[in-house]
């Protein structure tokens, strides 16, 4: 049963919640993509950067990831676009923290 959402939202069966009907986010920036082969399908995980201004406010950057399976290398690499797309735009709460991303900073040894 659909659910009344505010302006700007739609009902997302999957989620089961109200989503932003906002169908793509600009500045997104791909950091990271690992591609692998094995009995023929081409797995990919891409990682991407948008700034948080465009999935929900707040300062600095959001990132989000997503791996997909494909026959073809180019169509494991779409899908894995087209899923994290869909996490900013439904989902934009579920961004990885940085951290998780780049790693926590190593501290400096002293040279004395």
């Amino acid at each position: 049963m659909a659910q009344k959402c505010k302006t700007g939202q739609v009902w997302n069966t999957k989620l089961n919640k109200c989503v932003s009907s906002k169908k793509s986010v600009s500045g997104h920036q791909e950091i990271d993509t690992k591609t692998t082969k094995k009995g023929g399908l081409y797995t990919q995980k891409q990682t991407y950067k948008v700034p948080a201004k465009e999935v929900g406010g707040g300062g600095g950057d959001r990132y989000y990831t997503s791996a997909a399976t494909s026959r073809s290398k180019e169509g494991a690499r779409m899908r894995a676009k087209h899923g994290a797309m869909f996490k900013m735009t439904t989902t934009p709460a579920d961004s990885i923290p940085a951290s998780q991303i780049y790693g926590k900073p190593k501290k400096k040894k002293k040279w004395w």
